[in-house]
């Protein structure tokens, strides 16, 4: 037991600070170590477990699972669209390059599942899912499109929503019924 508990320790030793994470004591302990369990399954650097549902992705793709999990009404009302959790992350659109009119934005959000991806039209990017942060142009702050609906029922009542924020149903069905998230 002493040389699992030594094994144990070198390794989670060795781990780079972002990855470790905290010591529990129950149930995995000895008088002098706490130890925890993450899984019994070992996930690669880009695998991301859906926090909804036990699937598990490549990182680049967990915001379309989430979408799916949006769009199904899987979540809670204005979720993470990266996590799919009422987390209180923030959610922000940083300048990437350019000023005025010809400025670029790029999404930034301190969730756990948070990755950089392209603000581009889903048409340039060839996905189908436009599910990305977006500035209400009514109160200026920044929200997943697929929950600006609930933005709108919630804090501006009496306001239609804009065409622009509405999504295609031919987009709602291609998602609800991709097998692949």
């Amino acid at each position: 037991m002493s040389e699992a508990i030594s094994v144990l320790k070198t390794v989670y030793d060795s781990l780079p600070k972002p990855l470790k994470l905290p010591i529990i004591e129950f149930p995995y302990s000895n008088e002098t170590q706490n130890f925890f369990v993450i899984s019994n399954k070992i996930l690669k650097n880009t695998d991301f477990k859906c926090k909804i549902c036990p699937k598990t992705f490549k990182q680049n793709e967990i915001r379309i699972h989430v979408a799916k999990h949006i769009l199904t009404s899987g979540c809670v009302r204005s979720c993470c669209g990266y996590c799919g959790l009422a987390c209180n992350s923030v959610l922000k659109l940083e300048r990437s390059s350019g000023y005025g009119i010809n400025t670029n934005f790029k999404p930034f959000s301190n969730c756990t599942h948070f990755y950089e991806f392209s603000l581009a039209p889903v048409e340039k990017v060839g996905d189908f899912c436009s599910n990305r942060p977006i500035i209400c142009k009514i109160c200026r702050e920044v929200f997943w499109s697929y929950n600006m609906r609930f933005q709108f029922e919630d804090h501006h009542k009496g306001t239609t929503l804009p065409l622009e924020y509405i999504i295609p149903d031919k987009e709602i069905r291609n998602i609800k019924t991709c097998n692949k998230f």
